[in-house]
């Protein structure tokens, strides 16, 4: 038998484990050491658990859908979530388990797939390695091991030998810090500093007393996907705050949130248009990741981009966002062009609400760089102030800031810091290179100057089903079986050894070429893997290379193939539902956030109501969701609608006019809901308005990324019936305009009242 010693019971750390142990007549030994006491690395959070020992909020969705967040042999139907299987029927079929699941959910999935294949008694939990120490024994290698567990009166430390090692420690390791120059010992202690994985609440950064009129700025620092996140978070949590009924929080009423990015970002949602003359809308890794985007043989990309490559991406993403974002009023989130060519890598934040919130203004993005503190010119009461340098157009300086989020990433150095410095040395460990601290080959998964240690989902974003195939490929090299040279995975052009110390230098360079994400090609890398190791082929329902990939698409003889065509079947079903209308009230609701400018016709045929013109203003503000009127599933979004504006009667004197509505967005029943607001209290809801059932979704004809959705609804007040229908004019994430038309008829009423929104 071989002994491996796996560093980290996290989802690289398992499912490295679990392909090990069910390996055919498996030959390994294994043991896995992990110095919390519960599994889940980054993911190790419970549901309604606020504490700040990890880096996300347990009701942080996950980026990518279930499909991408998991492995090939459990389903999410699978894990027991505890979640309502009440209320009212859905039009389509497909799991209720939420397409992107919350951290704590992805926890639980981590503690089934343990349970199911039999891990857990193979961890170790509480005890962390503290060193390393690789050693000849009889002409073989060896791996000592110090361990120390943790807890009252163990203290001690023990030493163990291993011929393998597996580290699965996390590449995201430690945030990362500001610059020296902007450290937060040169502000003074009232001024909060917090890293975007440490945010939580509006007490971690802004609690009651820091906000007034001359301070009054949050300061988020950062070009990445987590800086977009961040702000979309907080900008949530003030219009919350604002927006809920009984909320003393006026003095956030002045807050701005200012972002400085050095760079463009594309805001995406979870959910994108479903593609070119396509109807609908998909998740969007299905989108990302699907095989009728790459006909023909599949060859993995990665590294520095060419020009030519970049531009595609460019086009790529604008064709989903539906242009160049310039919509959004913010020239920091615009990449320019120069002679036909952007200016440089696509850059991407994943937000549900971020490209809105910049829209109503409520984030400012800023062009540049924070290069330094100064005092505010009202001292200390005033806040601080930065200096912002801007790319050839000089710098200029932001009074008041009250607080500031550093949005800067992470360091993979802690994760490290326990390996020898031979082995580091090896490895061509370089602690200045955060992107790429080590040259790894095969994947990613280890080096071949040292080929009894290998890593798993070491790398900028890694994905579940990638850490799978990396698991296996080590398996396979390590028990004899495989001639590791005929490794198709060992020879990319971009993970030769040279070309990934080129590829470091460009990056401490700042090479405009360099992505986002320089290993990103998830389709292409289970596609090459998958080849090399001979897996088979778990296409159905779909055809091959029709669809979007899966970590289920491919089996190997330990895989669970029942679980694994469960999957398969939901993903079918998921597709299938998009191209009937899901998901379409989800994508609806996100995008009528913000301010829209109205103007309503009344035609009355009683004298009870004139006939006439309104014109005003709407606003749909975002608030966590509230309990009133709910009967079974609660809510999982929810805007406060109010209307202010002039109504102009045929014959008349104008007036002031408001009115007042909750507009709700439920995922369980893929539901969009219009609700009525108490009449003494404008922000709680009273009782139903009518349920917003979608009828269509249709491509504009000639216009690209341009689509009409189309919905009805129904209400009987007392005798008199409501007949609504409404349209929606989306041009890729966003909507352009929208007309709601209320037809009443009844003993006491009979008018049309006609409105088209516009931004």
């Amino acid at each position: 038998m071989k002994s491996v010693a796996v560093i980290g019971a996290g989802p690289g750390g398992l499912v490295a484990a679990k392909s090990l142990l069910h390996h055919d007549g498996s030959p390994f030994q294994v043991t896995v050491f992990e110095k919390t006491g519960r599994l889940g690395g980054l993911w190790n959070l419970q549901k309604g658990d606020i504490a700040r020992h990890g880096f996300l909020n347990p009701e942080t969705p996950t980026n990518l859908s279930k499909f991408t967040v998991s492995f090939s042999d459990l389903s999410w139907d699978s894990v027991s979530l505890g979640l309502s299987q009440t209320g009212k029927a859905r039009k389509h079929d497909y799991s209720r388990v939420p397409m992107f699941p919350k951290a704590w959910m992805a926890c639980q999935y981590l503690e089934m797939y343990a349970d199911q294949y039999s891990l857990r008694k193979k961890i170790e939990f509480d005890t962390e390695v503290v060193a390393a120490e690789r050693f000849l024994d009889e002409g073989s290698t060896k791996w000592k091991l110090t361990v120390k567990r943790s807890g009252p009166g163990t203290s001690k430390e023990n030493q163990h030998i291993f011929d393998y090692l597996v580290v699965a420690t996390g590449f995201f390791a430690q945030p990362r810090p500001l610059p020296s120059s902007l450290s937060p010992q040169n502000l003074p202690k009232n001024i909060k500093v917090v890293h975007s994985s440490q945010y939580r609440t509006l007490n971690d950064l802004i609690p009651v007393g820091t906000i007034t009129p001359t301070r009054n700025k949050v300061l988020i620092i950062g070009g990445g996907n987590s800086s977009g996140e961040v702000a979309g978070t907080l900008a949530q949590h003030i219009s919350s705050a604002l927006h809920t009924p009984g909320s003393t929080r006026n003095d956030l009423s002045h807050v701005e949130i200012l972002h400085v990015t050095p760079r463009p970002l594309y805001a995406l949602p979870p959910f994108v248009p479903a593609g070119p003359s396509k109807p609908g809308f998909v998740p969007l890794d299905l989108r990302l990741y699907d095989f009728g985007a790459r006909p023909g043989e599949i060859s993995s990309y990665g590294g520095k981009a060419p020009e030519e490559v970049m531009g595609m991406v460019h086009g790529f993403v604008r064709s989903m966002i539906g242009g160049d974002q310039s919509d959004l009023g913010a020239s920091a989130l615009m990449s320019s062009e120069d002679s036909g060519k952007t200016t440089g890598a696509a850059y991407v934040t994943l937000s549900e609400n971020y490209s809105e919130f910049v829209r109503s203004g409520f984030i400012k993005p800023i062009a540049g760089y924070a290069s330094s503190w100064e005092a505010s010119k009202g001292g200390t009461e005033s806040g601080m102030s930065i200096r912002v340098e801007h790319k050839n157009t000089g710098s200029t300086t932001i009074e008041g800031i009250a607080a500031v989020i550093n949005a800067n990433g992470y360091t993979p150095g802690a994760a490290l810091e326990w390996l020898p410095n031979d082995v580091l040395k090896d490895l061509e460990y370089d602690a200045k290179s955060p992107r790429l601290p080590l040259i790894l080959d095969m994947l990613q998964t280890y080096n071949t100057s040292i080929p009894d240690i290998g890593f798993i989902g070491f790398y900028e974003g890694p994905y579940w089903g990638v850490m799978e195939m990396q698991a296996r490929l080590l398996t396979e090299t390590w028990s004899s079986i495989a001639d590791q040279k005929s490794f198709k995975t060992k020879d990319r052009y971009f993970e030769n050894k040279e070309g990934l110390r080129d590829l470091r230098a460009s990056m401490e360079a700042r090479d405009r070429l360099i992505p986002q994400y320089w290993f990103s090609d998830y389709l292409g890398y289970m596609e090459e893997a998958a080849v090399d190791l001979s897996l088979q082929r778990n296409d159905h329902p779909f055809e091959e290379h029709q669809g979007p990939t899966s970590p289920a698409r491919y089996l190997s003889s330990d895989t669970s193939a029942a679980e694994a065509g469960r999957i398969m079947i939901d993903l079918q079903r998921t597709m299938s539902a998009s191209e009937n209308g899901a998901f379409v009230a989800r994508a609806t609701f996100r995008a009528l956030q913000g301010k829209w400018r109205l103007h309503r016709e009344i035609q009355s045929a009683t004298s009870t109501l004139p006939s006439g013109t309104f014109d005003g203003i709407a606003s749909l503000e975002p608030r966590a969701p509230t309990s009133g009127g709910i009967i079974g599933n609660s809510s999982d979004g929810e805007y406060l609608y109010s209307e202010e504006g002039t109504f102009t009667p045929r014959s008349g004197v104008s007036m002031q006019a408001s009115r007042h509505y909750v507009y709700r967005f439920c995922e369980a029943e893929d539901s969009l809901s219009v609700w009525f607001v108490k009449p003494d209290d404008a922000k709680t809801v009273d009782y139903l308005y009518h349920d917003v059932l979608f009828t269509d979704i249709k491509p504009v004809e000639g216009e690209g990324s341009k689509q009409t959705a189309t919905a009805q609804a129904e209400h009987l007040c007392e005798a008199d019936l409501y007949k609504t229908e409404y349209v929606f004019n989306f041009r890729g994430i966003s909507i352009e305009s929208w007309k709601c038309k209320h037809v009443v008829k009844g003993p006491a009423k009979d008018y049309t009242a006609e409105t088209m929104y516009r931004r």
